[in-house]
C-alpha cells in the first residue's frame, strides 16, 4: 500500500476505516511488527481521513496523542530516506523522530549510516542534538564525534559561546558552580565555540541538573555555558 492510494475522507467507508485502525491496534502496540513504519503511516493517513484528527485516532487504538503523532514524522523525511523504512533497513521510529529534525541533505547522510547499523538510534539522537547546537559543525564532523565518544566515561559535549564577554576563565568557574571543578577534565574555547569533557562525576552531576530543569544534558550545558544557572 503507498499513500498515493488513499481515498479522499468523503469516500472512506466505515469497513476501511476499521481495518486502519485494526492494523494499528496490531501494529503499534507490540515490538514484533509485520509490516513496516512507511506501511504504519500509510494506515495513520487512511484512520485520521475516516475520523477527522488524529487526537481521535490516538483515542480509538488506546494510545497517546504523542506516541501516535510520532508515526508523522516518517512524512517530513524525503523520498530517499523513506525507502530505507520501507524496506525496514532501518526500522526505529525513534531514529525517524530524530532524522526529520536534520535538514534534507543530512538526513540522506546519516540514515544511510544507520541503514548499514553503523549509527543505532542513541547514536542519531545525539547526533541531532549536537547539530543543533553546534550547527557550525557539518554533518559528517558531527557524525565522528559521535562515534569517537561511544564507550568513553568521560562526557564530551561542544557548544556555543554567544557573548564576546565570557572567556574560557568565566567557562570555567560557570561549569564549576554546576559540576564541581575537580571534575571538568579539559575545557576549550575556540572563538565561538566551545568544548568540555568531564568526569562521570561531572556527567552525573550534569544529568542532575538537566533532570531538576526537565531539559537535556546538551541544553544544560548551553544555559551553564551562558552563566544561566539557577
Amino acid at each position: 500500500m503507498n499513500n498515493n492510494s488513499i481515498k479522499m475522507k468523503g469516500e472512506l467507508t466505515e469497513k476501511e476505516i476499521q481495518k486502519a485502525l485494526a492494523a494499528l491496534l496490531k501494529n503499534t502496540r507490540t515490538t514484533k511488527r509485520h509490516i513496516s513504519l512507511i506501511e504504519i503511516a500509510d494506515w495513520l493517513d487512511i484512520a485520521v481521513q475516516g475520523l477527522g484528527n488524529l487526537k481521535e485516532v490516538a483515542n480509538r487504538v488506546g494510545l497517546s496523542y504523542k506516541m501516535i503523532k510520532q508515526f508523522t514524522y516518517l512524512r517530513k523525511l524525503i523520498p530517499e530516506v523513506q525507502v530505507f523504512f520501507s524496506k525496514r533497513e532501518i526500522d526505529s521510529i525513534d531514529i525517524a523522530v530524530h532524522l526529520s529534525m536534520l535538514n534534507q541533505y543530512e538526513q540522506l547522510i546519516v540514515a544511510k549510516e544507520a541503514a548499514t547499523k553503523e549509527l543505532n538510534s542513541a547514536d542519531v539522537r545525539a547526533i541531532r542534538e549536537l547539530k543543533k547546537n553546534v550547527p557550525a559543525l557539518n554533518i559528517n564532523e558531527v557524525i565522528e564525534k559521535v562515534k569517537s565518544s561511544r564507550n568513553i566515561k568521560q562526557y564530551i559535549a561542544e557548544f556555543v559561546v554567544r557573548s564576546q564577554k565570557i572567556n574560557k576563565d568565566q567557562l570555567h568557574n560557570n561549569f564549576s558552580n554546576v559540576i564541581k571543578s575537580k571534575n571538568i577534565i579539559k575545557l576549550i574555547k575556540k572563538g565561538v565555540i566551545g568544548r568540555i569533557t568531564i568526569s562521570s562525576e561531572g556527567k552525573r552531576l550534569l544529568q542532575e541538573y538537566s533532570t531538576k530543569h526537565g531539559i537535556t544534558k546538551a541544553q544544560a550545558v548551553s544555559l551553564i555555558a551562558k552563566g544561566d544557572i539557577s
